[in-house]
């Protein structure tokens, strides 16, 4: 579990030494995907070809979102609890 405050600059030795002993990456944000830090994350190691890496970026697709209770937003949105073991699990 790694907490990464920020987008810019890239904490690029951060992200080679997760790839050195992880073969799957997921990434999870509260945000829109395009321009997002989990898009930027594989974007750089597709650009460093780590083929043998899987890369999932758990954010929120480009859409509308309502105003509510934010625990029912994520669970909406699949970026509940729940949702995100189901993912992750489906990746392992």
């Amino acid at each position: 579990l790694v907490n990464a405050r920020f987008l810019k600059p890239m904490d690029e030795d951060m992200l080679d030494n997760i790839a050195k002993r992880h073969r799957v990456i997921v990434t999870l944000e509260e945000q829109i995907y395009n321009g997002s830090f989990g898009q930027a994350v594989a974007a750089y190691y597709m650009r460093k070809g780590c083929q043998n890496l899987i890369v999932k970026n758990i954010a929120i697709e480009d859409q509308f979102v309502e105003h509510g209770e934010v625990e029912d937003l994520r669970k909406l949105l699949h970026i509940d609890a729940e949702s995100v073991a189901c993912i992750i699990e489906d990746l392992l």
